[in-house]
This record gives C-alpha cells, sequence and structure tokens, in this order.
C-alpha cells in the first residue's frame, strides 16, 4: 500500500471526512482528494503533519517497510470503512496491523443481546462479530468496529472472509506470523460502550485479554482456497440456503 493510499486509510477509518480533516491543516478539501488519490499536491511538511495528526510513524515517508505505527503500547480505534483498495473489502486497517506484526492476537466480541441471538444460535449463519480487538507483540492494541453503529462484522467461509485474506496475504508475501483468536460474548453495557465508540479506552478492553485461552487461527490450503473462490463464482448464497432450511422446519 502506497503513503497516500495508507494516510487516506487512516483518515477515514479514524472517522475524519475529506473536508473536516483538511481544516485542521488549512488545505482544500481538493487538495486532500488529489493527495490521497494522486500522491500528490500538498507539500512534505503538511504530510509530516499529517502523519503525525494520525499517529503514523514519519519515517514511513521515507521508507514504507517501517512499523507504521507510532510507537509500542500504541492504542487506536478504526472503524472499518468501504473498501479503499482494489481487493480489499473494507478490513485494510486489519490488513494492515497484521502485516506488519509477527504474533498477533484477536477477540472477536459478539453481543449478548435478544435480537441476535438467532445468529448466535445457528452455526450455518456467519459469526456475528461487532468489534474486533486486536494486539500485536509491541503490546499495541487495536479496536476495529463498522462505521455504522448497528452493523455487524461478518466473519463467515467466503472468498471475502478477512481470515482467510490474512492467510493469503501472508502466503504471498512470505510473512511469518502467528495468529491466535478467541471469542468472547459481551454484556449489553459493554455493547453500549462500543457503540458510542469515543468513550472506549485502552483500560477498557485490555482485560479482555487476561486469563483468555486462544486457538491458532486455521489456515486453509490452497485446495480450499480454490473450493471457496468456485463457490463464490457460482453465486452460492448461505442465506438461500437458511432460508430453505427454514421452511422445511417449519
Amino acid at each position: 500500500m502506497k503513503l497516500n493510499e495508507f494516510i487516506a486509510l487512516m483518515r477515514e477509518s479514524s472517522g475524519y471526512t475529506q473536508e473536516n480533516f483538511a481544516g485542521l491543516f488549512n488545505l482544500s478539501r481538493s487538495a486532500i482528494d488529489k493527495f490521497e488519490k494522486k500522491g500528490f499536491g500538498i507539500s512534505k511538511e503538511h504530510i509530516e503533519s499529517i502523519t503525525k495528526k494520525l499517529n503514523i510513524n514519519t519515517r514511513i515517508i521515507n521508507d514504507n517497510s517501517v512499523y507504521p505505527f507510532n510507537k509500542d503500547n500504541f492504542y487506536k480505534l478504526f472503524m472499518l470503512t468501504r473498501g479503499l483498495v482494489p481487493g480489499f473489502p473494507g478490513y485494510e486497517p486489519l490488513y494492515s496491523i497484521i502485516k506488519h506484526a509477527k504474533n498477533v492476537k484477536l477477540i472477536l466480541l459478539k453481543p449478548e443481546l435478544s435480537g441476535f441471538k438467532k445468529y448466535l444460535d445457528r452455526s450455518l449463519f456467519e459469526t456475528p462479530t461487532y468489534a474486533i480487538i486486536v494486539k500485536d507483540d509491541k503490546n499495541n492494541i487495536f479496536v476495529l468496529r463498522r462505521k455504522k453503529d448497528t452493523d455487524m462484522i461478518m466473519l463467515g467461509g467466503g472468498l471475502e472472509n478477512p481470515l482467510v485474506k490474512i492467510s493469503e496475504i501472508a502466503k504471498s508475501e512470505s510473512i511469518e506470523i502467528s495468529l491466535s483468536i478467541s471469542v468472547q460474548s459481551i454484556s449489553e453495557e459493554q455493547y453500549d460502550m462500543l457503540k458510542k465508540w469515543e468513550p472506549v479506552q485502552r483500560e477498557n478492553v485490555e482485560p479482555f485479554f487476561k486469563n483468555t485461552k486462544f486457538s491458532k487461527i486455521y489456515e486453509p490450503s490452497d485446495e480450499e482456497i480454490l473450493l471457496l473462490k468456485k463457490i463464490k463464482d457460482s453465486d452460492f448464497k448461505i442465506s438461500d440456503l437458511i432460508k430453505y432450511i427454514d421452511k422445511k422446519i417449519k
């Protein structure tokens, strides 16, 4: 990912529009838009100011292989928004974290709310996750949630499944990483806290990692990835199967 694309990702996933972000630096929205799309149009001084505002490691301006975040024990809220780069269906923040770490722990937070119970009880449904907490080997913690506060993150078996995509990226770029995962239920109070978003602090989410058992993420084989592609190309939908089963049960 190029620097301008990464800045666009960090800006949007931090909740800034181009217009209100440009105003922080006395720039026009069109200048920010031009830089994010083409990589030029603003000064190096402005780029340095932007990276500092977004807590991006300023060394990345001259070397995009460095760890992109500012420091160890870093804490960041990310919103999973639209896909900014072809081939990445809105999960770029997650991929950016994992690409630069050797040991990553993910906790999927699922809401224990009556409105979601019917989804949680059916194994054929994708896992409805409200937020993902990520901790890397530098003790950095990231919280990821959809931009719309009522949306779920669907982590099922389809090709766009980010857990499958992570494995593909690791293989294609010869990245040796250890990925561990845990699924935890959250109370209505915790759900409301994550929904409000801004009040969420490191001390609110760090306890999730204490006394938690993690499992290694299953890495699909090349043959299984090919099968997933065939299923995707055939326009097969799990939702259609669920509707069919529902009718038979009734």
